[in-house]
């Protein structure tokens, strides 16, 4: 679910422990409802705000992968070491 400003993701936030952040996006799990928030639609100010006011629940995700299962990861992680 995608919130509609930076106030509404702040109060969500209050809530949870880790938010993540996988550029553009700020997503958090709220009771396993993935909120989100896309950081693109917000001024320069409001973003820098909104990343300000959540620095210590911010873990910035570099590169994520999809898989069906955990032996599908751990097969793929092999292949490429």
């Amino acid at each position: 679910m995608e919130v509609e400003g930076p106030e509404d993701f702040l109060r969500v936030c209050q809530k949870v422990d880790v938010v993540l952040r996988l550029d553009p996006l700020l997503i958090a799990n709220y009771y396993g409802i993935f909120i989100f928030i896309d950081m693109r639609r917000l001024r320069a100010g409001q973003a820098r705000a909104l990343l300000s006011a959540l620095k210590d629940r911010v873990v910035h995700v570099r590169r994520h992968a999809t898989a069906v299962s955990v032996s599908e990861l751990l097969e793929g992680s092999q292949s490429s070491t």
